[in-house]
């Protein structure tokens, strides 16, 4: 969703090179994005701080974000999604009185999307430890693309107040809906929600085998960051003799079509390394599996396991 800019005198050109720059940020191209930005600023579209902030975000830059945001404002101080984006950044700075002031413009603004920006006045509640108000601004999220979002956000909150079982049951109940439905979208809030359910299990004494297998299952289907560190530490193996390997892997899924991936795991050797990619990821049923690279970075104290599962890079070959 793009916005409305007041000073934009590029034209059909600017607009073209601000799509695309939209497209970088969806795919993660956060430079690429930001190179375009610098072509927006001199064609004078105010896109460009939209764009900028957004990479910058991407990037973990979030002092630059906020910094080229402000900037933004100075031209276009009536666009809701750039209040809300400065919202979010000071949110994930850790500065929530300045973050909930930017939600409060925000949402003063025509067109403002208010369950949207309701929904982030939660987070930074949740994450500011005022888990009561966070319920408060929940309640006023209507939008049902924002409902597994929301629902996520709510579980945090009821944990953090101590309501675990509430949380629990919210979670499992939003859970086996999910996987009823196909598991055909929302991968992200999910997978915080499997997370958050992981971690009540865990507290609760739960046999590490099954949270552990539990986690598997719900990493193949989101790919969620928190789910793969339970992996690793709900059962963990540490050896004097681990190495570090980061492993460009090669699926051959038929004789002219496969993809490629990359991992980096911490094992005695290699062979234990794709063990335990195996281990977590869904290969197509193939055995067709070989490492086309393998870079060793030394020793490492930390618990064996794997630490990153990149997406994967489909091919194709001309059959001849």
């Amino acid at each position: 969703m793009g916005i409305l800019s007041l000073f934009n005198r590029g034209g059909k050109r600017a607009k073209q090179l601000y799509a695309a720059a939209r497209d970088l940020i969806d795919e993660g191209r956060f430079e690429d994005a930001l190179a375009i930005a610098r072509k927006l600023r001199k064609l004078s579209y105010s896109g460009a701080y939209e764009i900028e902030g957004m990479a910058y975000a991407g990037l973990d830059r979030h002092e630059d974000a906020v910094r080229v945001i402000r900037e933004g404002l100075q031209y276009a101080p009536n666009v809701w999604l750039n209040w809300h984006l400065l919202g979010n950044c000071l949110s994930d700075l850790g500065r929530f009185d300045e973050a909930m002031t930017a939600f409060d413009r925000a949402a003063a603004c025509s067109g403002a999307d208010i369950s949207y920006v309701n929904l982030n006045r939660a987070v930074a509640a949740v994450r500011a430890g005022d888990h009561a108000s966070a319920l408060t601004w929940l309640d006023g999220v209507h939008s049902e693309s924002l409902r597994a979002a929301t629902i996520s956000t709510r579980i945090s909150a009821l944990r953090g107040m101590g309501r675990s079982d509430e949380a629990l049951d919210l979670a499992m109940r939003t859970l086996r809906e999910w996987t009823d439905t196909g598991r055909a979208a929302d991968e992200g809030p999910m997978g915080a929600i499997a997370a958050s359910a992981a971690g009540i299990r865990r507290e609760n004494g739960e046999s590490p085998l099954l949270i552990r297998n539990f986690a598997i299952d719900y990493w193949r289907a989101t790919r969620n960051v928190q789910l793969l560190w339970l992996i690793r530490d709900v059962m963990p193996q540490v050896s004097t003799v681990a190495k570090y390997f980061r492993i460009l892997i090669h699926v051959q899924t038929s004789d002219t079509t496969g993809y490629y991936t990359a991992a980096d795991v911490v094992a005695d050797d290699q062979d234990e390394a794709m063990r335990f990619v195996r281990e977590i990821e869904d290969l197509d049923g193939t055995d067709d599996v070989n490492m086309d690279e393998v870079t060793d970075l030394g020793t490492s104290p930390d618990p064996k396991g794997v630490y990153a599962l990149r997406g994967r890079t489909y091919y194709r070959e001309d059959s001849q």
